[in-house]
């Protein structure tokens, strides 16, 4: 049985196509690309795939290299990963010629302050719906670029800091994470 053969997980299978794609092995790919060691590129392909700040390297160079498929793929395993770190989930789900672009946060709340920054939160959203009041949308886009500005300042964790920042690079490619893809958990089955 040949490593093509084996059953990979899917972040390794973008990594195997895009190396293919750039005619590289993987010696090559390692040391040229990802200026790591060849066993690490061995290891991404079969064993433990990819993850942190190396999926937005391979997204980067996919698109570099005209695979933005691929660095979709990559930011969308990236993203997902990070909003897990964060203890919630960002599903986003790309535009369509029949829909917008839209998506779902899943984030469990706990206590009073949660319960009630999540309300207004959706007060403010529901700001978005009135579009045709221009002055309510200007409230609400000064709004959202403050909480921004408060979470930049206010929270000390990189990982934030990255994670938005993959989000609006995810956001600008229309991409969907895993689950949007398809995996649901219909009510009342078990995972």
């Amino acid at each position: 049985m040949t490593y093509d053969d084996k059953e990979r997980n899917a972040t390794s299978k973008a990594l195997v196509q895009l190396r293919k794609h750039m005619g590289m092995t993987q010696q090559r790919f390692a040391v040229e690309v990802l200026k790591t060691a060849i066993s690490t590129i061995a290891r991404y392909e079969t064993i433990t795939p990819p993850e942190g700040d190396v999926l937005l390297r391979l997204s980067k160079v996919a698109d570099e290299n005209g695979r933005p498929d691929l660095g979709a793929k990559f930011l969308a395993i990236y993203v997902e990963e990070f909003s897990k770190k964060l203890g919630g989930e960002l599903i986003m789900v790309p535009k369509t010629e029949s829909r917008i672009e839209h998506g779902y946060v899943v984030k469990k709340l706990e206590g009073q302050k949660q319960l009630l920054f999540m309300q207004r939160a959706l007060l403010v959203l529901g700001a978005f719906d009135y579009s045709g009041d221009p002055k309510i949308s200007k409230a609400a886009d000064e709004l959202l670029d403050s909480i921004g500005d408060f979470a930049q300042r206010c929270i000390p964790n990189p990982i934030v800091h990255k994670l938005t920042n993959a989000m609006t690079a995810a956001v600008a490619h229309g991409v969907p994470t895993q689950k949007a893809i398809g995996k649901t958990k219909k009510k009342g089955t078990k995972k």
